[in-house]
């Protein structure tokens, strides 16, 4: 993310224009009913990403939600669900 916004502020700085980050001071939560990722899973490091197997036991597959990612908002957990989805459903077929 921080290399994002590098890339983004170079591009505007390029243009004459400055960015820069805007502080912001949450002030609470509106629960589970307005949530839209959680925090949480199957780490990252456990995982071969390449095909969503397990690296501790074989044969078990992991997609979406299970697994430790939360993307900004604007489709980024939707899209990692479908690939992540997608991924093991092909491994899982080719066996």
């Amino acid at each position: 993310m921080q290399k994002e916004y590098i890339n983004c502020q170079r591009r505007y700085q390029r243009n004459g224009e400055t960015a820069s980050p805007l502080p912001l001071s949450p002030k609470g939560a509106k629960g589970w009913d307005y949530a839209q990722v959680t925090k949480g899973g199957v780490c990252l490091d456990e995982i071969d990403l390449t095909a969503m197997e397990s690296k501790i036991t074989k044969d078990l597959y992991f997609a979406g939600e299970v697994v430790d990612y939360d993307g900004p908002c604007g489709g980024y957990n939707l899209q990692y669900a479908f690939e992540t989805g997608m991924l093991a459903g092909k491994e899982m077929a080719n066996e």
